[in-house]
């Protein structure tokens, strides 16, 4: 039938994709290939009313394929440079001797540097996933789920300003040792349950709206 036309002409686009990215070494577009491989062979064996039930953890795995280096140093550095203004920002309305030089925190004594894990970016991608996840398997209307994944990134954001606060802050009272050491790196969770809590909240909000 046509669809399942549709579905092998798909089939072979995937193909050349990876072909191309396997000889040219080029791992976005190899891993990119997977999706219209998976779309076509499942269409053409099995016909578009199980591409469809499938469809959301077909396109899911597009979150799996490594975004380019150069295009990530184009984004984050943007981020890295907004998160150290608005922190800059907001300490100095309450009176903290902070001062900043580019990507470089001074506060007190001691120096932050807003590196590219700063920026949030890849903790961004990883909760996206979890959240879009939360959405997906949530019962509520399209227009409820489409405001809950559209306030993923902006939590996302936010949580990772509120980390960025919080370092800044132990490292002014506790030294820079304490601040670049276990809070550091646990401070990740931080941007999780930021997001987890405000996605409740919200929900709570606009099921509340609705009744």
């Amino acid at each position: 039938s046509g669809k399942n036309l549709i579905g092998l002409f798909t089939f072979l686009i995937g193909i050349s994709l990876f072909i191309f990215g396997w000889r040219q070494d080029y791992v976005f577009v190899t891993a990119l290939s997977l999706l219209p491989v998976l779309y076509g062979m499942i269409t053409y064996l099995y016909g578009s009313p199980v591409t469809r039930i499938v469809s959301f953890p077909l396109f899911y795995l597009i979150l799996l394929v490594p975004i380019p280096v150069g295009m990530v140093d184009d984004i984050t550095l943007p981020m890295r440079y907004g998160l150290s203004i608005i922190t800059e920002t907001i300490l100095r309305l309450f009176h903290f001797p902070i001062s900043r030089e580019g990507l470089l925190l001074s506060i007190g004594e001691n120096e932050l540097f807003m590196g590219q894990p700063c920026s949030g970016f890849r903790s961004i991608i990883t909760m996206f996933s979890l959240s879009l996840v939360y959405v997906y398997i949530n019962r509520g209307s399209l227009s409820r789920k489409s405001i809950l994944v559209s306030s993923i990134v902006p939590l996302a954001v936010l949580g990772n300003l509120v980390r960025i606060i919080a370092l800044c802050l132990i490292t002014y009272y506790f030294g820079e040792e304490t601040g670049q050491g276990f809070f550091h790196n646990f401070s990740g969770i931080v941007i999780f349950v930021f997001i987890i809590l405000g996605l409740i909240g919200l929900e709570l909000f606009l099921e509340k709206r609705l009744r």
